[in-house]
């Protein structure tokens, strides 16, 4: 939710893997966001890492040798940040049967420096969470409640834990930064009596911005229409 109203659709793109409660559901309509897809969409998955595979190829050629950060620095922001966001990473593995194991392996090592990001929700790291050959190339974890020292240290790629948040505070939890552990409190992005009510009110705000943006919005996951509009499809970045 931050990082739509920080920053425009031109500045930042994001797609979304939902295999837990479907609460990404709430971004789908937002201008930033290129597509969420669920449990049930084997075949748009595949699309989704095909798309992203391509657009890291394209970003290698059009970068010439260099990354994202002098790409920007030389010619501003003409190519967005792209983010995955993928919720209940274990899961998602499990129920894909690793299928998709290389291409995140890829997107890990290889993102970041042409400006693709994995921001992944999992229990930990492990054979059955986030693998060694992901995890190996994520340089920042945050933890909410677990069950003891050991497993913040686990996660946490620390090797003491001396702190530890407080006991039945939703929201509590640790993150290191300036090389120190340091406890936290996360904010909800709205005051509501439940979850639902939440999502309904980020849903409202992500459908006003999309209707208020008169730019570039972020690339969909390519789709084919149970019923193809011409007009609709010339008009796609890619066939243009």
């Amino acid at each position: 939710y931050g990082l739509i109203q920080k920053y425009s659709p031109e500045h930042i793109n994001l797609y979304g893997i939902d295999f837990s409660s479907r609460m990404l559901s709430a971004f789908e309509n937002a201008p930033h966001v290129g597509g969420i897809v669920y449990e049930e969409d084997t075949e748009k998955i595949a699309k989704l890492f095909h798309m992203m595979e391509q657009m890291l190829e394209e970003r290698k050629r059009l970068f010439k040798g260099g990354n994202y950060s002098q790409f920007v620095q030389a010619n501003g922001i003409t190519v967005p940040a792209v983010i995955l966001a993928i919720d209940n990473y274990g899961s998602f593995r499990e129920k894909t049967e690793n299928r998709y194991d290389s291409e995140m392996i890829h997107l890990a090592h290889d993102g970041v420096g042409y400006g693709m990001f994995l921001l992944l929700s999992s229990g930990g790291f492990g054979t059955s969470e986030i693998q060694s050959k992901v995890g190996d190339s994520i340089k920042k974890t945050i933890c909410l409640q677990m069950n003891d020292k050991f497993q913040y240290a686990d996660a946490l790629r620390e090797t003491r834990v001396n702190v530890l948040p407080e006991d039945n505070i939703k929201g509590r939890g640790l993150a290191v930064v300036g090389g120190k552990i340091l406890e936290f409190q996360t904010a909800l992005a709205f005051a509501a009596e439940n979850d639902y009510e939440r999502i309904e009110e980020i849903n409202r705000e992500c459908t006003q911005m999309r209707a208020q943006w008169k730019g570039t919005a972020a690339k969909h996951i390519p789709v084919i229409p149970e019923k193809p509009i011409w007009s609709e499809y010339v008009q796609m970045d890619e066939v243009k």
